[in-house]
């Protein structure tokens, strides 16, 4: 998913990248989290051996998205956090058990192809840029079943609303103009609640940060300068 947007950061030398996959996803081996909380902390721990060496920046879409500003929740000295296509709160548990029911009756999260490429990507895209969306399609089709319902059920539990005011981490909530399935107006909630906010939109659907790669690279590196700026001035004082 992020591999575009990095691409366009790959001439920042002293960036170090940490990539995760959720627990299924990818290279991951399967689990059962229960919260977005438990996400989190899985993050932070994963994230341990890197926070004493320099300004740490959390970023995350949609699920991600969640787990990234949790992360700054628990965490404190998270320097900068990166929220795109996500919320504060997820869907309705009517819609997460029709979900959840469709992928274990299938037996795979890719049980509804048509319907997720159109709520992941814009008609111009999908027509476009058709080796893209296939290679997002095989990636779902190779997630973990249990693994994939978990997650469902966590963020289906998950109501961050009112509960962010108190963050002092700076961030940026970056929505799609064309995103259904998190409207940017979710997005623009988390800006308006969460003071070191700032909220940005890019035209792309859900997985705006693949369609739109540049500009989501452009947003995170104004991020980055931001947070690493920061810290050097303050390592120089």
């Amino acid at each position: 998913m992020w591999d575009p947007a990095l691409a366009e950061l790959a001439w920042r030398d002293r960036l170090d990248v940490v990539l995760l996959d959720l627990p299924g996803h990818g290279d991951a081996a399967p689990g059962e989290p229960e919260t977005v909380q438990d996400l989190a902390s899985a993050t932070l721990a994963a994230l341990d051996a890197s926070m004493g060496l320099g300004p740490v920046v959390v970023a995350g879409v949609s699920l991600g998205g969640a787990i990234a500003v949790e992360c700054a929740r628990l965490n404190g000295s998270i320097a900068g956090i990166a929220s795109f296509a996500s919320a504060l709160h997820f869907g309705t548990a009517r819609g997460w058990a029709q979900l959840e029911a469709a992928a274990q009756a299938d037996q795979t999260a890719a049980f509804d192809p048509t319907g997720t490429t159109r709520g992941w990507f814009t008609n111009g895209f999908i027509a476009s840029q058709p080796h893209a969306v296939a290679r997002a399609m095989h990636d779902l089709a190779r997630v973990d079943v249990g693994s994939y319902v978990a997650c469902c059920r966590a963020l289906s539990r998950y109501d961050a609303r009112g509960r962010v005011a108190a963050l002092e981490t700076r961030g940026i909530a970056v929505g799609g103009a064309a995103d259904v399935a998190t409207p940017a107006a979710q997005m623009r909630m988390l800006a308006r609640e969460a003071p070191g906010f700032r909220y940005h939109e890019l035209p792309g659907a859900h997985l705006a940060v693949i369609e739109n790669a540049s500009e989501a690279a452009w947003y995170l590196d104004q991020l980055l300068d931001a947070t690493i700026g920061e810290e050097r001035g303050g390592a120089q004082r």
